[in-house]
């Protein structure tokens, strides 16, 4: 698109950030606008897992979604290459009874994952004693508050403005944004997360059905090691850092920390944590948003101008780079690709029942 256009990114969250970045670098005018501080969001709540293999294996709603999941993270190493933003490839474990394990082993390589059997023999070091594990090289993790730094920087460098404010509406012409002068633009581009109050312009986003989530973080002497899952939970170290979690409470759509949520990710992990000795655990909570077929809304909203990229469930900083590209294909008129279109919104209007 010669000249490019100018459009407004109402979320800065992974998939408002990474579709920022994406637009100002192809040359378009950007301006992401959000109501709150950097970070403060469910992206910069979150333990930004890129994990194709277990998320599909252990959440029911990405059960059929591998290829999708994969492709999207297979587009993580360039773009965090071009931000500046290290990657943490240490891969991750999955440990129960030796049963259960071959069973997540066979399923992993149906799908095409690498995965290998780790048993109480071969490494005793890495599982709690008579656990088997298999373990995923091809589930990664980033630093959120870090990817959220490194891409407005990047999407800076490029152009793209960042502004405080809510979105309230669009003609067309003018996003208006509360308490602010109206922004000049071509399109509005909806990453607003689990909230539903923009409906009118896209009335798609009334599908979405908010999910709160607990995650718990702790500073302590941690060197990197491979993202362990177990009972339901899953632990990550990085350097200074060990975060827990994380909770899935459908329906429920604030961030109060309930202290009852909290105790039962203790008690869930207490297995793995007795290795690591007391900690001072910092609990948070955020809302994702979930469409009815775990896939998220990508494509053109109801009113002229509007774009949807929201939805992504628990997989947003996964998804983030493949939602970003789905938008960018759609503003500059590029034929769709399968993945675009499995997230077109479309396919919920026109869905049996």
């Amino acid at each position: 698109m010669p000249g490019g256009a100018d459009i407004v990114v109402a979320g800065a969250g992974a998939i408002g950030s990474a579709v920022g970045f994406v637009l100002a670098r192809a040359g378009h005018g950007v301006t992401v606008v959000d109501p709150a501080p950097p970070g403060a969001n469910a992206s910069g709540v979150a333990a930004g897992m890129l994990a194709p293999g277990f998320e599909t294996l252990f959440d029911a709603a990405s059960a059929d979604h591998y290829a999708l999941l994969a492709e999207a993270r297979d587009l993580w190493p360039e773009l965090a290459a071009e931000i500046g933003l290290p990657l943490a490839r240490d891969g991750a474990l999955a440990i129960s009874a030796r049963d259960e394990v071959r069973a997540w082993a066979e399923r992993l390589r149906a799908l095409g994952a690498e995965a290998r059997l780790i048993t109480p023999d071969s490494e005793p070091a890495l599982l709690p004693p008579g656990a088997w594990a298999v373990f995923a090289p091809g589930d990664w993790r980033l630093d959120p508050g870090a990817a959220l730094a490194a891409l407005r920087r990047a999407a800076e460098r490029f152009g793209a403005r960042f502004a405080a404010g809510r979105v309230l509406g669009f003609d067309g012409r003018d996003v208006a944004v509360e308490g602010a002068p109206p922004i000049a633009a071509e399109r509005l581009v909806l990453a607003t997360g689990a909230a539903r109050d923009l409906a009118g312009l896209a009335p798609a986003l009334a599908t979405l059905a908010p999910i709160k989530g607990h995650i718990l973080r702790a500073a302590g002497a941690f060197a990197a090691a491979p993202v362990i899952r177990a009972n339901g939970i899953y632990l990550c170290r990085a350097a200074g850092e060990a975060v827990l979690g994380a909770s899935m409470e459908p329906g429920r759509a604030d961030t109060r920390v309930d202290p009852a949520v909290v105790r039962r990710l203790l008690d869930a992990a207490a297995p793995l944590l007795a290795q690591l000795g007391p900690l001072d655990w910092r609990a948070a909570a955020g809302v994702r948003a979930a469409t009815p077929d775990g896939r998220p809304l990508v494509g053109e909203a109801g009113a002229g101008g509007v774009v949807l990229a929201v939805g992504a469930r628990r997989n947003g900083w996964l998804l983030a780079p493949l939602i970003a590209r789905a938008v960018l294909d759609l503003v500059e008129g590029r034929p769709q690709r399968a993945s675009d279109a499995a997230f077109d919104p479309a396919r919920l209007a026109t869905a049996p029942g």
